[in-house]
């Protein structure tokens, strides 16, 4: 069992570091920022879609956060979060409810 577990970190080391070396993502950051201050209505609700879903599949939000506050600007990330978050807060309870045994 441990050398399953060492096996796997070594996959996931090595993904991670093939990721960072192979794909151009330093570009891939600069197209979505420069896309969203073209669009900023459309960068807007995409964002609120992926961090509704997000929260959804219970992935940690702390990334999209600053993504927000990077793409949109302090003051209208802080409003785009706010309103993603309380959009999760209320889908939170019947999904608990339905997966209560």
């Amino acid at each position: 069992m441990i050398a399953l577990r060492a096996a796997v970190v070594v996959l996931l080391l090595a993904a991670i570091v093939a990721v960072a070396v192979g794909w151009p993502i330093g570009s891939w950051i600069i197209g979505t920022t420069a896309w969203a201050q073209r669009n900023r209505e459309a960068a807007g609700t995409l964002f609120v879609a992926v961090y509704v879903l997000a929260a959804v599949l219970v992935v940690p939000g702390s990334i999209l956060t600053l993504a927000a506050g990077y793409l949109f600007g302090l003051p209208l990330g802080v409003a785009r979060t706010t309103g993603c978050r309380a959009r999760s807060a209320r889908r939170w309870p019947p999904g608990r409810a339905w997966h209560q045994p």
